[in-house]
Formats: C-alpha cells, structure tokens, sequence
C-alpha cells in the first residue's frame, strides 16, 4: 500500500515537473541522444550562439546610436509623400530603410569623431543609416556639407570592405574553405558599401522596374541616371544596379567608381531613385520620358 503510494506521488511530481516545463539539462540530454538527435542538438546551440551574436550586434549598434543623440533615443524622421505610392511604399517597408528612417538626424546628430567612426564597425552602420536617412527623409543634397564630411569619414572603411569583398565572397561559395578556414578579417555584416549597395541600391532598383530587368526597364533607368557619375553613361549605372548583387563594388572593380568615392556614387543613384519615387506619388504612375 505505502509502495504503490509512493509510485504514485513520484508520479505526480513528473506530471508536476512537466507541466512546468522542467526537462533535463542539455548537458545530461546529449549522451541519450541518437545520433540525428546529437547533430541536431548542436545545430540549436549553434543557432542559439547566432541569436546571441546578432542581440549583442543589436544591442551595440542601439548603443552607438544613442551617443549620436547625445544620449537620448534616435527622433524618427517623417515619412515622406512619396511612400504612399505603389513603389514608394514598397521600398519604404524595406527593413534596412526602415532602419535608417529611425536612424540619428544628421542634422541634430552629435557626429563622432571622424577617427572614432573608423576605428568602431557599429559607428560604420550608425553613419550609414544616418547618410541614408539625410538624403532620403531629410531632403539634404550629397553635396551638403555635413554629408560629405560624414562620407570623407567613412572613405577608408568602404576601401578596405571592397579590398575584401572577393576574399570573402569565395569563402561563401567554398564549401571547403568555410570548413578550413575563417572568414576574411573583415566585418562584414557592419560594412557601409554591403548596406548601402546590395540592400538598399538592389532593393530600390527593383521596386523601380517592378522587379523586371528587362530592356525597357533597362532604358528607363539608363535616362534618370545619365550624367549623375561625370563622363559615365547612364546604362553602365543601370546595368551595375540591375544585375550585380554588389553593384557598388561591381562599378569600382570595373574602374568606373574610385574606391574612396563608391558611397557617395551608392547615396547620388539613391537620391535619383527618390526623385522616381516622388514623380510615380505625384503622376500615380511611374514614366520616365
């Protein structure tokens, strides 16, 4: 009677345990586990150590940007007319516009050193952010002095990503290499030109054309961006923008762009994408005579 009392109060506390979400430790789990079940488990740690990398990587660049507000949390800019068009508003739900929609208003911003951008990949993202949201939601031209000295910063940093940029995409395409070897000494997840050309250049280009790359979209970017790069013609912009996954670097590897110059070339072609933009919310209807 007192044994089978007992196997029944053990048998509470499991149920008990369970209801609570009590399990073993992973570390007594392991040696039970198949050997599907051990790959597995590694796989969920590996997981867990990215979601912890990119919190970190989170939370330092929430960091950064509040010493650009001198302490305080980043005012998001406005949202402007041209996102309520059928392309606008595409490319304004884009994360990484989005992202510098809430970014530090140059303007106001309490820039950092130029010394302290370079030497800080999460200043390297924060000055990218706050470039693009002066010249897309705050109206400033490239030209503007702020802006330039911002870029005249971030110069070195986009020449050492482009150094490294075939370094590190053969380590993505090798299988092999990604066992042997460690990726390029470069961040470059925080990289200006990465943020700035595949994700915002690319993304832009393909809410302009409607995500088709054919002749005529072609020929339409080829008008808007002629002459924006002095003694360049408006198809080789088009072209990169269109058909590379880097088309910053696709232009400067080419020897169209100098190294120094690509970010303010990437902030120039975004600026004319506004203007489409802006013509498709005034006229309903992208046409680029």
């Amino acid at each position: 009677m007192g044994r089978a009392s007992n196997h029944k109060k053990a048998r509470r506390r499991t149920a008990l345990a369970t209801s609570r979400g009590a399990a073993p430790t992973a570390r007594r789990m392991a040696p039970h586990l198949a050997a599907e079940g051990r790959t597995q488990f590694r796989q969920l740690v590996a997981d867990l150590a990215q979601t912890r990398f990119h919190q970190e990587r989170h939370e330092r660049y929430a960091e950064a940007c509040r010493a650009w507000c001198d302490g305080a949390e980043p005012v998001p800019a406005g949202m402007p007319q041209w996102a309520h068009g059928r392309s606008g508003r595409q490319f304004a739900a884009n994360p990484f516009l989005a992202e510098a929609h809430d970014a530090p208003c140059l303007a106001t911003a309490v820039v950092p050193p130029a010394v302290a951008i370079t030497d800080d990949p999460a200043q390297w993202q924060v000055a990218a952010n706050v470039l693009t949201r002066a010249v897309v939601f705050d109206g400033l031209d490239v030209d503007h002095q702020a802006v330039s000295a911002l870029l005249d910063a971030l110069a070195p940093v986009a020449e050492a990503e482009l150094s490294y940029w075939p370094a590190t995409v053969a380590w993505l395409r090798s299988e092999e290499r990604q066992r042997t070897q460690p990726p390029p000494a470069f961040p470059v997840l925080d990289g200006p030109v990465s943020l700035l050309s595949m994700y915002l250049l690319g993304g832009a280009a393909r809410e302009v054309t409607g995500g088709e790359a054919g002749a005529e979209e072609v020929a339409v970017l080829s008008r808007a961006l002629d002459g924006i790069i002095p003694g360049v013609a408006g198809s080789i912009v088009a072209d990169a923008v269109t058909n590379n996954l880097n088309p910053l670097q696709a232009l400067a590897a080419s020897g169209v762009v100098e190294p120094s110059q690509v970010l303010r070339v990437g902030l120039t072609v975004l600026s004319t994408f506004v203007g489409l933009f802006e013509a498709e919310a005034d006229v309903s209807t992208l046409k680029v005579a």
